[in-house]
């Protein structure tokens, strides 16, 4: 007959560290700009002003958002407003910077925008754009 013990011993992790996972056998230190600050932490939060993206795994460093484009160009043709920009300035601490463009038709007399509708084109498209620039087609001509 044999007898086997087995014994584990599983200690919390200190103040600025974590483990994702029950069978991580070793604490992590929380990545930049990011704490813990209990015991026993299972992540680490982001210090004020800096964020995770929701694909972002526990492990990667918190970052910033990225500071407005810069340097904007327009041409407009009837119905068709090309736009073109550079990137940040500041990145944030991000390499996958996107772009989303956004639409709105605003009255003069009432200070209100509205969305511009689903009628309008976007090329190459309105969200997640990774080029500096877009063409927005099929708007409202409208003369004063």
């Amino acid at each position: 007959m044999f007898l086997f013990s087995l014994s584990f011993a599983f200690s919390a992790c200190g103040r600025g560290f974590y483990k994702s996972s029950s069978q991580d056998l070793q604490c992590s230190r929380c990545p930049t700009h990011s704490f813990s600050d209990k015991e026993g932490s299972s992540r680490c939060d982001c210090e004020d002003g800096y964020y995770r993206a929701p694909s972002d795994p526990p492990y990667v460093a918190c970052t910033r958002p990225p500071s407005a484009p810069q340097n904007l160009i327009f041409n407009i043709n009837q119905t068709t407003v090309s736009l073109e920009w550079s990137p940040p300035a500041d990145n944030g601490g991000r390499n996958d910077v996107t772009y989303r463009i956004l639409c709105k038709r605003c009255s003069w007399e009432q200070g209100e925008c509205v969305p511009c509708g689903s009628n309008i084109g976007y090329m190459p498209q309105q969200t997640g754009l990774e080029d500096n620039q877009v063409t927005v087609m099929d708007l409202l001509a409208h003369a004063n």
